[in-house]
């Protein structure tokens, strides 16, 4: 459907919407926007919101260039959609993105289109937003989000992963008259996963604690990579890592000869045996709850 150069009435009508369902859906985003800013402190003019329009199919999509939300006909009732947009769109505004001319340096269109923290803030706005609603007349909109922190969540998020796996390595294999499509098709299918990925981690923090988070949108890139892109802590792995090395600490030290149990020279001293079995056991789900998910599959 061409839709370049029709009027927005004459666009609506296309799209089967009626004028009336069009103004609920703009005062829905724009409640939303409220409802996000709101717990951030983030003060925004009328004149500084940004446009809503709708499009075909199901794909939503920020436009900052524009200041343009797009929602997708078959997404409209949809507050996930809604809120995803909204958490785009405020990243931008709050870090003067919006309107952004295309010349600028490689190193600052690497530092606005990062995939993973964009979508970060995506999530956290739909959490966001999820929280606020409940009560109010928005609450319906948030119905049935899949929680990535869930065994289904990490489940969708295997088999996204496994079936962009399998995407690249038929793109790598193929060479027929349409190599290219296939190409164009992993990488799609990679993004998608790399958006999910990123809102696996965005789940594992409740709607709370990113509220709580001071200056949550107008973090860096960095410090967002730091403080959310990475695995939080299991709170029993951490347990066992901070046990385990107190238990095994406290065996060596009660034995009369600390250096000789570490270094061997009595390591038949079963008590030696096990207080260094500890250690290297807190050690190991130390080093495991620090690890962050690796670049390859974000």
């Amino acid at each position: 459907m061409a839709i370049g150069t029709i009027s927005r009435e004459e666009l609506i009508k296309r799209l089967g919407v009626s004028q009336k369902d069009y103004n609920k859906l703009k005062s829905e985003v724009y409640e939303i926007i409220s409802l996000v800013s709101g717990t951030q402190d983030i003060k925004i003019s009328r004149k500084d919101l940004p446009d809503i329009t709708l499009g075909p199919g199901e794909s939503s999509a920020w436009d900052g260039k524009r200041n343009q939300i797009r929602i997708g006909v078959e997404k409209i009732g949809d507050g996930e959609s809604y809120a995803a947009e909204v958490g785009h769109f405020l990243r931008d505004y709050v870090t003067n993105q919006i309107g952004t001319p295309e010349k600028t340096s490689k190193t600052k269109k690497q530092e606005i289109n990062d995939l993973r923290v964009h979508e970060f803030y995506d999530r956290a706005a739909v959490k966001i937003a999820k929280s606020q609603s409940e009560g109010t007349k928005l609450e319906p909109l948030f119905e049935d989000i899949t929680d990535y922190s869930t065994s289904r969540g990490r489940l969708k998020l295997a088999e996204l992963g496994k079936k962009a796996r399998k995407e690249e390595e038929e793109a790598k294999r193929y060479e027929g008259s349409d190599s290219e499509f296939r190409r164009n098709n992993a990488e799609n299918e990679r993004m998608h996963f790399q958006t999910h990925a990123a809102y696996a981690l965005a789940d594992q923090y409740s709607a709370e604690e990113l509220m709580n988070t001071a200056n949550l949108y107008r973090l860096t890139n960095d410090e967002v990579k730091g403080k959310f892109l990475r695995r939080k802590r299991s709170g029993l792995e951490t347990k066992i890592s901070i046990i385990s090395i107190f238990l095994g600490s406290l065996i060596l030290i009660s034995q009369s000869d600390i250096t000789a149990a570490v270094i061997g020279t009595s390591i038949n001293n079963n008590f030696s045996k096990i207080g260094l079995f500890l250690v290297l056991i807190g050690v190991i789900f130390f080093i495991k709850t620090k690890r962050n998910y690796s670049n390859k599959n974000l």
